[in-house]
């Protein structure tokens, strides 16, 4: 039975629309089903690269994000909804389509990797959106891997892919 807010998916889970508030973090949880093996490698660059490269075309900060295994964790920031959704459908479908051709697992059904819808949070800056830094350092530790300078080295790569491409469209 389709209620208007994902019918089964969401049979006996919160149905209102959760806000996105454009001028504060958000903290997004992606969690794979439990039936699969850890498919998120905290080792992964290309992932990760190509995960920056959808958030940079969206116009999306990333401040943190960790591969813990069997979820990925972010701190984002979305200007508005739309991109919101177009970063979600885009990056989702693209690890989908990761895991699919790295041969992890080669019978991996395509919309049967995730969990339900992701869960978002607000946190607005200040105590909260600290204890959301120290939420993500526990399961950068969990995860046995210090993601942090990697994703410090993308977002100063891809600021710069951006920049050149500004300074490329003013001539």
């Amino acid at each position: 039975m389709n209620n208007g807010f994902g019918g089964s998916l969401l049979k006996g889970k919160r149905k209102s629309k959760r806000v996105l508030i454009c001028s504060q973090p958000t903290h997004l949880v992606l969690r794979l089903k439990s039936n699969l093996p850890p498919l998120f490698d905290p080792h992964d660059i290309q992932l990760r690269r190509n995960v920056f490269g959808i958030a940079n075309k969206y116009q999306i900060r990333i401040y943190n994000l960790i591969f813990n295994h069997s979820h990925l964790h972010g701190a984002f920031l979305f200007q508005d909804h739309s991109r919101y959704v177009k970063f979600i459908r885009e990056a989702t479908a693209l690890m989908t389509t990761y895991f699919t051709k790295e041969s992890r697992i080669p019978d991996l059904e395509f919309n049967s990797i995730f969990c339900g819808r992701p869960y978002t949070r607000s946190a607005p800056w200040g105590k909260a959106y600290q204890r959301l830094q120290n939420y993500m350092i526990k399961n950068e530790n969990e995860s046995g891997l210090e993601q942090h300078s990697i994703n410090e080295k993308l977002k100063i790569e891809f600021y710069r892919m951006a920049k050149d491409s500004r300074q490329l469209s003013l001539l």
